[in-house]
């Protein structure tokens, strides 16, 4: 789908806006300085740039957009003052549809789909931008984290 729509909070309407240069689907958006960048996912030919990340999750750092998770363990960089792509180590496991959240720096994937017997809803991977390097954590959850929703909270000097 190539529709994009602009909610107004204060009137509390939609307005039209002009449409994607591409239409996508399993697509992921993010905000950066003062715009929306719509990224990943696949064209009607079953494209991407620079390569396919279906379900995957887009967060924005340090002037940057990166692209990571879903079914390909993709991990991109976009740096839109050159308009290029940068493709950088992949996570070690496939995290299916876990979102991301940007924590000090660096990058957090958790949960997603089972990939076969693996099940990956007590899973946390850690990505260093610094150093291209992601680091896999283990934890324990009350229940599964398979769709859902990530964010983070920094109160520094608290």
């Amino acid at each position: 789908m190539d529709q994009c729509w602009l909610y107004h909070l204060a009137t509390k309407k939609w307005e039209a806006m002009p449409p994607l240069f591409t239409a996508r689907r399993y697509h992921r958006s993010v905000s950066l300085g003062d715009g929306v960048y719509v990224v990943g996912g696949m064209d009607a030919a079953n494209n991407d740039t620079p390569e396919v990340c279906s379900f995957g999750a887009a967060v924005s750092l340090n002037n940057c957009i990166y692209l990571v998770g879903g079914d390909n363990r993709t991990c991109l960089k976009y740096a839109p003052a050159s308009d290029s792509w940068t493709r950088l180590s992949r996570p070690k496991l496939n995290h299916g549809t876990a979102p991301a959240a940007v924590w000090r720096g660096s990058i957090l994937l958790a949960g997603g789909v089972r990939s076969g017997k693996e099940d990956l809803s007590s899973v946390i991977e850690q990505f260093d931008p610094a150093t291209d390097t992601w680091s896999v954590y283990n934890t324990t959850l009350k229940a599964p984290l398979w769709c859902h929703s990530l964010f983070n909270v920094d109160l520094y000097g608290v």
